[in-house]
């Protein structure tokens, strides 16, 4: 049984101040983008963690880009 992912809990782990629940976030959004159903509001979340000071959040999110991409709703604006 696959578990059921809170988006607004990866929102929320995505702003936070703590680099390991941002890195959390990145790992989260690539494993469950295709099944969040805001896609457009995980593709700005996962698009500011890009722009992470720490290096290990911003190595995530790129991690993270491959895997989402063909997910993104309006590939033209990402």
């Amino acid at each position: 049984m696959q578990k059921m992912v809170d988006q607004v809990e990866i929102h929320r782990k995505a702003a936070s101040g703590e680099v390991m629940e941002r890195i959390e976030a990145a790992v989260l959004l690539r494993d469950n983008f295709a099944d969040l159903p805001d896609k457009e509001h995980a593709w700005k979340d996962l698009h500011r963690l890009t722009r992470d000071e720490h290096r290990n959040v911003l190595l995530g999110a790129v991690d993270a880009l491959g895997s989402v991409f063909q997910h993104v709703p309006d590939k033209g604006e990402a």
